[in-house]
């Protein structure tokens, strides 16, 4: 139901007509159509719907005509280096006096050769002896080619022979030479020669210093006696000697060798005791080594090991004469008694 309200009808209030409203009624059957009316007009165009599928390509046209040509573009990266043409001359040359080379030039094909040039004997390929750095030359050794010092660790050293066995092996043949000469001249109390390290901490027998003769026969040694001594050996082998028999030399013979005090020139407040060795000489010579000309560099000199022997044979001339003068004794007392 709705109310309204009328206007000013005349009358002196306001009239209000109330108009209630049924409920719709049911909807009655479809009328027969009507004939299709006029065609409206065209409305406006729609969006545009989504391309569809591209089409199969189509037959390529006929070139066009060429255009212009376009702009210089950049330069591309470097192409690889092409093949090594021909060699047309190549020559060689080395160190004047180190190297003698044949074949060169060679300018179409051919071989070079080099080879060592001949030089005197006891020459190396060095620097110089001194002074600046310089082109290699054949020379003589010098000792400051050698350095101060030559280090060989855990090899083996060999001088003057192919194979070393032991870790320092020299070969050497000359006359009136050392093999091998140490030198430490500091001229002091202190200063040292050779030091063996060698032997055992606890036993004996162990050979410090070997001798042999060039035919490789063992002469004497110098071992270890104990574990705190050593003992100096010559060979005095059985097998080794002939015509055995007992000496004719003794008591007679070392009576008359002179014992001398006396001191060295070089060391005037030292008093020793012992020999003269040319006086030696003269009376028991198996004891003397004879000298040179220069008393400094090959003097005289005396092994007293050498006297052993004559000692022992005097002390036991000595002991048959106590001996027997003892018996004399004996029976002097006995038949006094």
């Amino acid at each position: 139901m709705s109310t309204e309200k009328l206007g000013n009808l005349g009358f002196n209030d306001d009239v209000v007509i109330n108009i209630s409203i049924g409920p719709t009624g049911p909807t009655g059957p479809t009328g027969p159509t009507g004939p299709t009316g006029a065609t409206g007009s065209v409305g406006a165009t729609g969006a545009t719907g989504p391309s569809g599928p591209t089409g199969p390509t189509g037959a390529t046209g006929s070139a066009g005509a060429t255009g212009p040509t376009g702009p210089t573009g950049p330069t591309g990266a470097t192409g690889p280096t092409g093949a090594t043409g021909p060699v047309t001359s190549v020559a060689i040359t080395g160190p004047t006096g180190l190297i003698t080379w044949s074949g060169s030039p060679i300018t179409s094909s051919g071989t070079f050769t080099g080879s060592l040039s001949n030089q005197n004997a006891n020459t190396v390929a060095a620097g110089p002896a001194s002074g600046g750095a310089a082109t290699p030359t054949f020379r003589s050794i010098v000792a400051a080619d050698l350095g101060t010092t030559l280090a060989v660790q855990h090899a083996s050293l060999g001088i003057g022979v192919a194979v070393s066995v032991s870790v320092l092996e020299v070969n050497y043949s000359a006359n009136n030479a050392f093999a091998a000469v140490f030198r430490n001249l500091a001229n002091n109390t202190n200063t040292g020669g050779v030091a063996i390290v060698a032997g055992s901490n606890t036993s004996a027998n162990s050979p410090l210093l070997q001798f042999y003769r060039p035919d490789g026969t063992a002469i004497g040694a110098i071992t270890q006696a104990s574990a705190t001594t050593i003992a100096y050996n010559t060979s005095s082998d059985r097998r080794i000697k002939e015509n055995i028999e007992d000496t004719c030399m003794g008591l007679d013979v070392l009576n008359q060798i002179k014992v001398r005090d006396f001191n060295f020139v070089d060391q005037p407040d030292l008093c020793l005791q012992g020999f003269i060795a040319q006086e030696l000489q003269e009376v028991y010579p198996f004891a003397v080594t004879i000298g040179g000309e220069d008393p400094k560099t090959n003097p005289w000199s005396v092994e007293y090991g050498r006297l052993t022997p004559l000692l022992v044979k005097s002390v036991q001339e000595l002991e048959a004469k106590v001996q027997k003068l003892t018996k004399i004794i004996e029976e002097l007392t006995n038949g006094i008694l």
